[in-house]
């Protein structure tokens, strides 16, 4: 009974411990994009911006209107980070996140001239 108990106890921290690690190297990549995308914006941007961090979501497919100013990435990695401006309106960065580049970007939604 001592030995199952141990195996058991063993198995679950190994389990929670692959779990933790698991959740953290996403986060930790999410934050690497989010850079990325942030550094990838004219500086008159990133002033205009409410707030340096956006909304990371992987995405399958970048969207048809979408401005593309990098036609050499790698469509398996594919982030989008929505930044808010101080004006309400927001801008969509498309980050490659294999090769850790810009791919585009869908600007001046909501109303930002």
């Amino acid at each position: 009974m001592g030995v199952d108990f141990m195996k058991k106890n063993i198995l679950a921290l190994i389990l929670i411990s692959s779990l933790l690690f698991v959740v953290s190297c996403n986060k930790n990549n999410k934050t690497n994009v989010e850079g990325i995308a942030y550094v990838n914006l004219p500086k008159s941007e990133q002033g205009a911006l409410s707030d340096k961090h956006g909304v990371v979501k992987k995405i399958k497919k970048l969207p048809e209107n979408v401005t593309i100013t990098n036609h050499n990435f790698n469509d398996k990695e594919i982030y989008s980070v929505t930044f808010k401006y101080g004006n309400g309106g927001k801008i969509i960065v498309f980050v490659d996140a294999k090769n850790k580049k810009m791919i585009g970007t869908i600007p001046n939604l909501d109303g930002f001239n």
